[in-house]
């Protein structure tokens, strides 16, 4: 069992009336704002909240809860052990992914809540799902986001349950994105993610109808393609996901040669194109053997017609 330690308390008693009182949890600091009675003492005092547990201040016990802060199915508070709200989460960059989801599910939730149920129910009529975040049909990886072997500039991408044959939404982050160095980086995954996360609620819409809505309400904007977080919710990140868990524990992967995306590979072929003046037949060659063609007889003659080819040097 977990159990919670007052931090700075020194054995005195909570002022009447104070809301801030502070817990040390598995090295993180959570602020108290919430009364009630302790199931084993029956003794109104300040509890301090945490995404799936609360504390009593006078038994300094450890009661599994469902707060407001957890979604359904939520796992968040399995991993505590992991956070390290001042420096980079200790554990893998998918426990990360899945602890942010579990906080950030709330606000999808909220967002979803928001939304019109006139249209709500015109979607769902037109074979449009459009459903609460539901954290245990989501499952997380981070990976190369690839074509063939070709890196394509996706950021992030989404699996529907509905094809992917385990009964969960996949969501797969780029391995090109890090967070280790600074908050704001990890910050921009963490919205990234939240955008991937509304594709689980919004089945067949794209980046319109239900999810446009539910991105609008939960304060992503931009185009919906590659939307980014407003000023508000990027502080509300920093605050409640970057601050509690910790960086995202990767730095990120810059991929060379073939494996890089097109524009960013570098030198291209070295072969010179040569173009057939007659015909319009147009090769590649070295410049070995136009060297010898030219040598030989002062030209290069083209392969389908007896007519000149001019080379582009």
């Amino acid at each position: 069992m977990i159990t919670l330690q007052p931090q700075a308390v020194l054995g005195r008693p909570e002022p009447q009336g104070c809301r801030r009182t502070e817990f040390l949890l598995s090295n993180v600091v959570f602020r108290s704002h919430v009364q009630r009675a302790c199931p084993s003492n029956s003794i109104p005092t300040w509890y301090v909240r945490t995404y799936s547990l609360i504390g009593c201040l006078n038994c300094v016990g450890v009661m599994g809860a469902k707060t407001a802060n957890t979604p359904t199915g939520g796992k968040a508070g399995l991993l505590t052990e992991n956070r390290h709200p001042r420096g980079v989460y200790k554990g893998t960059r998918e426990e990360w992914l899945e602890e942010a989801a579990s906080i950030m599910g709330v606000w999808a939730n909220e967002a979803f809540d928001g939304l019109d149920k006139k249209h709500v129910k015109a979607w769902r009529d037109a074979g449009k799902s459009v459903t609460r975040y539901k954290h245990k049909e989501v499952a997380f990886a981070c990976s190369l986001m690839t074509s063939g072997m070709t890196q394509t500039g996706e950021a992030a991408h989404c699996h529907y349950k509905q094809a992917t044959g385990n009964g969960k939404h996949e969501i797969r982050m780029s391995v090109t994105l890090g967070g280790k160095k600074k908050q704001a980086d990890s910050a921009r995954i963490a919205d990234i993610l939240l955008h991937e996360m509304i594709h689980t609620m919004a089945y067949r819409h794209g980046h319109r109808g239900g999810f446009f809505w539910i991105c609008k309400n939960v304060g992503l904007e931009g185009k919906m393609t590659s939307t980014v977080a407003s000023p508000e919710l990027r502080e509300r990140i920093i605050t409640d996901v970057v601050k509690v868990l910790g960086k995202y524990p990767h730095g990120g992967v810059k991929l060379a040669g073939r494996f890089a995306p097109r524009g960013q590979r570098g030198v291209g072929s070295r072969s010179i194109k040569c173009e057939c003046q007659q015909c319009g037949c147009t090769i590649r060659m070295t410049r070995l053997w136009i060297n010898k063609a030219m040598d030989t007889q002062g030209w290069v003659q083209c392969p389908v017609c007896p007519g000149d080819m001019e080379v582009n040097l």
